[in-house]
C-alpha cells in the first residue's frame, strides 16, 4: 500500500494513504520512533479522490528522532516537510553555513554537508566511480575527510532522502563542471588576491553612472574585432576597434561611465555550455556559487570559473570602472533540480496554504530568503563575491520578492567592505505569500533607506507605459505630462516615493521590454530619423541631469533597437547583440552622451542628496512647450517640440551647452532654443 507521511509541525503529521482501502481502518495505524510507539489522534481526514489525506496530532513534539508510520504491518518513514520552515525548527537547528562545502589541504580534503532530512550522505568521486560514506556528526550535519592531494577532483554528493537516492553538486563549491554537472575541489591559496582600486573617489551614489550590459551581447558581433567573443576575457581586450572606433573595453573607457552592471553571470540553465548555441539572458539560475560556463574561455580548467571573472573585474578597476552584479536571488530555474532543494527540501521555497509553490516571480517558484538557512546561504554567497571578486554593487532582480531583514543584513555586510558599495533593485510588489510589510518593495522604502529602487514613474512619464505599447510619454508628444517630468527631475520630492533622491534609479530602458527607440518608432510613425535621434538625446539628457542615480542600457546611447520586440531573453544574438555598426552610424548621439556624462561629473548641482537641498535649490518654469529646470545658478532648457523658441533673459549668463556642443560665450538678452534640443546656461 502506498503511504507517504510528513511532519508539517512539531506535533502535526499529514499522511496520504492511496486507495483502495477502508478509510475507517486507518485508526489501526501506529506511529513510533526509536523510543517506541507514540500517542496520537486523527484530527480529520479528507477524501481526495484516489487517496485519503489524514491530519495526525501527536501528543508529544518531534525531537529529531527517526519516525515511522506502521499500517497493516508495513513501515513507512515519516519525512520532514513544512516543519523545517517553522521558526522553532530553524532556531534549534541553525548551522554555521561557513563550515559547509569542501576544504582542501595538501594531504586531505574535508567535506561537510547539512541535510536534516537525509538518512545517509556520501561523497561520490567521479574518477573512481565510488561513493565514500560521510559520518553524521550532529543532527543534519555530515562530514568526511578523504586522504591524499585531491586538488581538482570532481565530485558529487549522494543523498538518501525522502525515500530516494539522489546525486547533486555541492552548493558551496567554488567551481563546477560543464552545466554544473559536478563540483571541483579547489585550493583557494592558488587564487591571486591582488586588488586594484578604481582611481575616482565617489562621494555618494549620485556620482554613479550605471551602464547595463550582457557579457555575451557586448562582444558577440565579429566586427567587435576581439580575439574571443561573448566571454569574460572578451571584455578585457584592449586595442580593439571597428572602422576606427573603439570596441569592447576601449569603448567603455571612452564614454566615461563609472559602473558596468553585468546581467546574470552565475550559472544559469537554459544554455548548454558544451556547444553554447542557445541564447538566454540568464535569469534562470542553476547555481549561486559558481559562474556561468558559457562565459568561460578555458572551460577545462577548474580554476577558470574563478580566475577569468576575477581578472575581468580587476581589469575594469584598473581602468576606473566599477562592477555591479545582477543577482537573481528571487527564484531558480527548475525547483526540483536546484541543489539546495535536493539537500534541504521544503526549506528553500515559499509555499501557499494548499502546499503549492508560491509563484510571485512567474517563473514557477520563489526563493524563501526569510528562512534561516537560505538567508545565511545568500549572505555567505554575497560575502564570497565581495572578498573573492571585489565587486562594487548589487542589483537585485525582483527585489520585492526578497524579505526586508535579509536586505538589511546585506547592507550591514557591505558597510565594512566599501563605503561606496551600491545596493539597488526592482522594488515591484508581486503576488507572493510573503507578507507585504516584510517585502523589500518600493512601498517599504523607509525601512531600507540605504537601498535604491528602479523608478517606473520616471520611465513611464518620459517614455510612456511599458505595459501599454500605445501609451506615449512626454518625449513621445504627450506634453501634458510636463508636471510628471518635473517630479521625475526632482526625484519625486513631494510624492513620498523615497526617503531621499539616492533611492531613485532613473532610467528609460533596461534589458527587458521595448527599447526607447523601438517604443518611439512605434508611437511616432512617420517621424524623421533625425527627429527620433533628437528625442532620444533628450531622453538621455533627462536621465543624466535628473536628481538621483542615472542608469543607461547599453546601446541606448545610439538608439539601440530590438526590431520592435519586447522581451528578447531567448531570441538570440540578432535581436540582442551590441551593434557596433549602428554605433558608428550614430556617432553624433554617442558624442552627445559623452558630453552629458562630462556635464554631470562637472556640476554638483546634478548630485543633490537630500530633499531639503532640492526644495531649496530646484525650481521649474514652463515657457510655451519648453520645460525649464533650474538648480541654483544653472538653467536647463528642454525643448521637446519641433518648433524653435526665443527665451528672454533677465541678466547675463554663460552658455554651458548649446544643442549638441559645449560653448563658452556670454548671452544677456535672449537665447535661441532649437527644436528638440537641450540648452544649459549658468548665471555669471
Amino acid at each position: 500500500m502506498k503511504i507517504t507521511a510528513y511532519f508539517d509541525d512539531y506535533n502535526l503529521i499529514k499522511a496520504y494513504v492511496y486507495k483502495p482501502f477502508d478509510a475507517l481502518s486507518f485508526k489501526e495505524a501506529v506511529i513510533e520512533n526509536t523510543k517506541g510507539p507514540l500517542t496520537f489522534k486523527i484530527g480529520k481526514y479528507e477524501d481526495k479522490g484516489n487517496y485519503y489525506k489524514y491530519i495526525l496530532e501527536l501528543s508529544e513534539d518531534y525531537d529529531c528522532d527517526d519516525y515511522r508510520l506502521i499500517f497493516r504491518n508495513e513501515k513507512h518513514d515519516i519525512y520532514l516537510r513544512h516543519i523545517v520552515s517553522k521558526k522553532r525548527f530553524e532556531e534549534e537547528n541553525k548551522i554555521d553555513v561557513s563550515i559547509l562545502g569542501s576544504f582542501y589541504y595538501h594531504d586531505h580534503t574535508t567535506f561537510r554537508l547539512f541535510s536534516p532530512a537525509a538518512k545517509s550522505v556520501s561523497v561520490y568521486v567521479l574518477k573512481d566511480k565510488l561513493s565514500y560514506p560521510m559520518k553524521k556528526i550532529a543532527f543534519g550535519l555530515f562530514e568526511l575527510s578523504l586522504a591524499g592531494d585531491l586538488e581538482g577532483m570532481a565530485y558529487l554528493y549522494e543523498i538518501e532522502i525522502n525515500g530516494e537516492l539522489k546525486r547533486c553538486p555541492d552548493p558551496f563549491a567554488y567551481s563546477s563542471g560543464l552545466n554544473n554537472a559536478f563540483s571541483y575541489v579547489i585550493d583557494l591559496k592558488k587564487i591571486d588576491n591582488t586588488v586594484y582600486k578604481p582611481q575616482t573617489v565617489l562621494k555618494d551614489h549620485s556620482d554613479a553612472i550605471i551602464y547595463e550590459l550582457s557579457v555575451r551581447d557586448f562582444t558577440i558581433m565579429p566586427i567587435a574585432n576581439t580575439l574571443t567573443h561573448g566571454k569574460f576575457v572578451s571584455l578585457m581586450e584592449e586595442g580593439t576597434s571597428y572602422n576606427g572606433q573603439p570596441t569592447s573595453l576601449d569603448y567603455l573607457k571612452s564614454i566615461g561611465i563609472t559602473h558596468v552592471q553585468l546581467m546574470p553571470v552565475f550559472d544559469f540553465g537554459s544554455v548548454d555550455e558544451k556547444d553554447n548555441i542557445a541564447y538566454n539572458w540568464g535569469y534562470d539560475p542553476v547555481a549561486y556559487n559558481t559562474l556561468e560556463g558559457s562565459y568561460i574561455k578555458n572551460v577545462s580548467d577548474p580554476y577558470a570559473k574563478i580566475c577569468e571573472f576575477k581578472e575581468m573585474v580587476n581589469t575594469f578597476h584598473k581602468n576606473d570602472i566599477r562592477v555591479n552584479l545582477d543577482l537573481v536571488f528571487n527564484h531558480v530555474y527548475k525547483a526540483d533540480e536546484f541543489m539546495l532543494n535536493i539537500i534541504y527540501p521544503y526549506a528553500i521555497y515559499r509555499y501557499t496554504s494548499d502546499e503549492e509553490l508560491s509563484n510571485g516571480s512567474y517563473c514557477g517558484n520563489e526563493v524563501r530568503s526569510e528562512g534561516q538557512f537560505m538567508h545565511d546561504y545568500l549572505l555567505l554567497m554575497i560575502k564570497r563575491y565581495l572578498h573573492l571578486f571585489d565587486i562594487d554593487g548589487i542589483r537585485f532582480d525582483l527585489m520585492g520578492l526578497m524579505d526586508i531583514d535579509t536586505i538589511k543584513d546585506v547592507i550591514e555586510l557591505v558597510k565594512g567592505f566599501k563605503s561606496d558599495f551600491m545596493i539597488y533593485g526592482e522594488g515591484w510588489s508581486m503576488p507572493t505569500v510573503l507578507k507585504r510589510d516584510k517585502a523589500a518593495t518600493m512601498q517599504n522604502y523607509a525601512k531600507i533607506k540605504d537601498v535604491a529602487f528602479f523608478n517606473p514613474y520616471f520611465r513611464d512619464s518620459i517614455k510612456g507605459s511599458t505595459l501599454d505599447k500605445d501609451d506615449k510619454g512626454y518625449l513621445l508628444n504627450d506634453l501634458g505630462r510636463s508636471n510628471d517630468v518635473k517630479k521625475a527631475l526632482s526625484a519625486y520630492k513631494d510624492s513620498h516615493l523615497f526617503a531621499s533622491p539616492l533611492q531613485s534609479i532613473n532610467y528609460l530602458e533596461c534589458h527587458d521590454n521595448m527599447t526607447f527607440y523601438d517604443k518611439m518608432h512605434y508611437c511616432l510613425k512617420g517621424e524623421s530619423y533625425q527627429n527620433e535621434m533628437q528625442r532620444a538625446k533628450l531622453g538621455l539628457a533627462m536621465i543624466l541631469l535628473a536628481q538621483g542615480i542615472p542608469f543607461i542600457h547599453s546601446g541606448q546611447e545610439f538608439m539601440r533597437t530590438k526590431y520592435g520586440k519586447d522581451n528578447t531573453y531567448n531570441l538570440g544574438d540578432y535581436y540582442n547583440q551590441f551593434d557596433y555598426n549602428l554605433r558608428n552610424q550614430n556617432l553624433e548621439m554617442v558624442e552627445f552622451f559623452k558630453d552629458l556624462i562630462k556635464i554631470r561629473k562637472a556640476y554638483p548641482e546634478f548630485h543633490l542628496t537630500t530633499y531639503e537641498d532640492i526644495e531649496e535649490k530646484v525650481s521649474f518654469e514652463d515657457y510655451y512647450e519648453v520645460l525649464i529646470y533650474r538648480i541654483k545658478d544653472l538653467t536647463v532648457f528642454f525643448n521637446p517640440c519641433i518648433f524653435e523658441h526665443i527665451y528672454p533673459l533677465d541678466k547675463e549668463y554663460r552658455i554651458v551647452y548649446l544643442g549638441d556642443h559645449f560653448d563658452d560665450v556670454l548671452v544677456s538678452k535672449a537665447i535661441r532654443l532649437s527644436p528638440l534640443s537641450l540648452t544649459i546656461i549658468k548665471g555669471t
